[in-house]
């Protein structure tokens, strides 16, 4: 009896295990239950960064912070975004012109965001947006042929 049970129970998993494998996969999350998060966020960036250039220094791990401002434009429930982020100090690339402003882009669905861009700084960031779309949390890496960031953005959602 035992043994037929055993048998029984390997047969069902092996018949979830092929029916998860021949499923379809998304390509990104679908935009259910998200709320529109455009507008006007203000908050901090902190970034842990590492000089990668031969006259790299002895020790070249530096730490960056500033305040920061998003201004994300989202149409309605579409989960296309497009960002702008405004750094109070300029953020440090490497070949001695900091930026003071980076233009995102990406997508935003269940409660989950995550944005890009490759010029003149490689972003890639992901994150979550709380159930009332009141703050953001994001983590991610900025990258150009000097530094590499390991990037912390936490923000809250500015109201007029």
């Amino acid at each position: 009896m035992a043994v037929a049970r055993s048998l029984f129970l390997r047969g069902v998993c092996s018949l979830i295990a092929v029916v998860a494998l021949l499923a379809p996969t998304p390509t990104r999350a679908a935009s259910d239950a998200a709320p529109n998060i455009g507008g006007t966020w203000r908050g901090t960036l902190t970034s842990k960064y590492w000089d990668q250039t031969s006259s790299a220094l002895i020790h070249p791990k530096r730490k960056f912070k500033t305040k920061v401002t998003l201004t994300i434009v989202q149409t309605g429930d579409d989960p296309v975004l497009a960002v702008v982020i405004a750094y109070d100090d300029a953020f440090p690339i490497g070949d001695g012109t900091p930026i003071s402003v980076s233009a995102l882009s990406g997508f935003v669905g269940n409660f989950h965001l995550s944005l890009v861009d490759a010029d003149p700084v490689g972003f890639a960031l992901s994150g979550d947006v709380n159930g009332k779309a009141a703050s953001i949390s994001l983590r991610g890496v900025a990258a150009t042929g000097d530094l590499t960031h390991e990037i912390q953005i936490k923000v809250k959602k500015q109201h007029p």
